[in-house]
């Protein structure tokens, strides 16, 4: 009996190894939720703790408690990271510095870390089942309340006073509650609803899996019914007003909880690995990158087959040294950002070879069109069923997925009226999380982004029409269609690629240049496809551009996967 209470005891006790700043800031946020945190300022005390102690929650340790001294990264490793990687549940490294600098988070998960992180939202992602975190988006009275709440049961509480950071909060972890109110202020950016009726919010967090429960408190909404009808319809769970039926909520969460726990034999927790701290991983370097990792490996298959010497091999590495040199140019990594980003998955111009297409995790897939393999004699109706399968299943994998169309998709050209059908129920078939665009926008994680399946017409410029001539305009729509490219965009989609990026001069549109030339915020971030021969990236001041065509990089060697680009967009402040 003594050693059961023993090891339960150790199962919630978490060893701190840091300075008292932020021993305070791991103790604020664990001790409400039933941990014991430890604190010990020198690793020698730490490795002393970890001997007599074989099994703990959790170890927390900062690079050094003072400077040059007690550092906890050395040469050979780390002693106090090994040591905690037999003890602990959970081993984080908690440091503003190494979430800055991605080569000493590398280091950091190299020595035994799970995860780098710098907040205590991150710290409650590793510790608190998702099941007990409530986002709260509500005045500061609102959120006492479901504050007070909350501790009865062990729940975490974070509080955010817009929608834009109730949706980065969503991205940063899972949720077992949302909490919001009607409106924090009269300030738009904290009204749960739009000008439109419409509410972000809601739609991003039913759309969740695991799905969180969403609830507005409001009392406007319980006095009046329509309100409630309105949240209600937009996919809340539950509209109240007081401590009460708040309190009823949560216990009801609990008693199904335990119920669903009677009859499972998956115990509650697990291991954070890193991309359940930072969601995704940060890669520190150019050959860490996915798309280049892949292709070194895929190097190294070929060099045990054919000896470096073949031309298959020579040509390979070639292609992969000249997009190692792309992303080495670029003034910030493509997927290093540490904190407040949303990752994104680049692909286009599969022509139906989506299978073949190797996607990492992100929060976003995008897809810039030319979804069939529109050559010649093929079956394109069945192509596009394919495509609606597959979007299906990966739908499953991001948050959103957000593609249009390009000129090998007839099938979807509106212009084309014996295909309208066809079109029709494609569209009707696609998943609630991927959203179709056509010279229109969306937001989706916080992202401003706007898609045209526009192209240039070749009858126009090479006096030829061609099968595969959807969505193929002149010049004087085209400048039309740009023109209401909106200004300030994070992330802008077209199958075309504009005139003199990424793309032969025949290819590219000089209207899109112009347009993009003259935009006071141009966009972050632009995708695109169309030319199977430029796939890479490039950046200027203003915009990075990513031509993400598969299908010429697919042909360099049709027995290969490819992969698909990732970036990450930093949300806004």
């Amino acid at each position: 009996r003594t050693l059961l209470h023993q090891r339960a005891m150790s199962a919630a006790q978490v060893l701190c190894l840091s300075s008292p700043d932020t021993y305070a800031t791991v103790n604020a946020t664990l001790a409400p939720c039933g941990f014991s945190v430890v604190h010990v300022t020198t690793t020698a005390d730490c490795l002393a703790r970890l001997q007599a102690q074989p099994t703990w929650a959790g170890v927390v340790a900062a690079l050094g408690t003072r400077q040059g001294v007690d550092v906890l990264l050395e040469d050979g490793g780390s002693p106090v990271l090994a040591a905690a990687r037999a003890a602990a549940r959970v081993v984080l490294v908690y440091s503003h510095t190494a979430c800055r600098r991605p080569q000493v988070a590398a280091r950091c998960l190299q020595a035994g870390a799970q995860g780098v992180i710098n907040s205590s939202a991150a710290l409650a992602s590793a510790f608190v089942e998702s099941s007990k975190r409530v986002l709260c988006l509500a005045s500061a009275e609102t959120t006492g309340v479901v504050q007070q709440v909350a501790a009865q049961h062990g729940y975490l509480v974070e509080a955010v006073e817009t929608v834009v950071d109730a949706l980065a909060k969503l991205r940063l972890g899972t949720w077992g509650v949302v909490v919001a109110a009607l409106g924090v202020s009269s300030a738009p950016e904290t009204l749960l609803f739009d000008s439109s009726g419409g509410s972000e919010l809601i739609s991003q967090v039913i759309a969740l899996r695991p799905r969180p429960q969403m609830v507005v408190f409001s009392h406007t909404a319980c006095a009046k019914p329509e309100f409630a009808q309105t949240c209600a319809d937009s996919g809340a769970d539950k509209v109240l007003c007081t401590a009460d039926a708040l309190e009823e909520l949560v216990c009801d969460l609990e008693a199904a909880s335990m119920m669903k726990t009677s009859v499972s034999s998956v115990e509650p927790g697990s291991v954070c690995e890193m991309e359940e701290l930072a969601k995704w991983e940060i890669y520190a370097d150019v050959e860490s990158y996915p798309l280049v990792a892949k292709r070194r490996a895929r190097e190294a298959d070929l060099a045990a087959v054919v000896g470096k010497k073949h031309s298959s091999f020579k040509r390979y590495k070639e292609f992969t040294d000249e997009i190692a040199g792309m992303l080495s140019k670029l003034s910030h990594p493509l997927a290093g950002c540490s904190e407040r980003f949303v990752r994104l998955v680049h692909v286009s111009d599969t022509h139906h070879h989506h299978d073949s297409v190797d996607l990492p995790p992100g929060d976003v897939l995008i897809h810039t069109g030319d979804l069939v393999g529109n050559y010649g004699n093929r079956d394109i109706a069945t192509h596009l069923t394919h495509f609606l399968e597959w979007l299906k299943d990966v739908s499953q994998l991001y948050q959103f997925v957000i593609f249009i169309a390009g000129n090998h998709d007839v099938l979807l050209d509106p212009s084309i009226q014996k295909y309208r059908r066809v079109r029709e129920e494609f569209l009707a078939g696609l998943p609630d999380n991927v959203r179709y665009l056509e010279h229109s926008g969306t937001t989706v994680c916080g992202l401003q982004i706007w898609g045209s399946p526009t192209c240039v017409c070749r009858y126009e410029t090479l006096g030829k029409r061609y099968y595969s001539n959807a969505f193929e305009t002149q010049r004087q729509e085209r400048q039309r269609i740009w023109r209401s490219i909106p200004e300030g965009l994070d992330l802008l989609i077209t199958h075309n690629p504009p005139k003199g990026t990424l793309c032969h001069s025949v290819v590219g549109d000089d209207l899109l240049t112009a347009r993009l030339a003259g935009m006071a915020s141009p966009p972050r971030f632009h995708c695109f496809g169309h030319d199977h021969d430029w796939f890479g990236v490039s950046s200027t001041s203003a915009t990075v551009s990513l031509n993400g065509a598969q299908e010429g990089v697919r042909r360099l060697d049709p027995s290969d996967r490819t992969c698909a680009w990732v970036f990450d967009v930093q949300l806004r402040s």
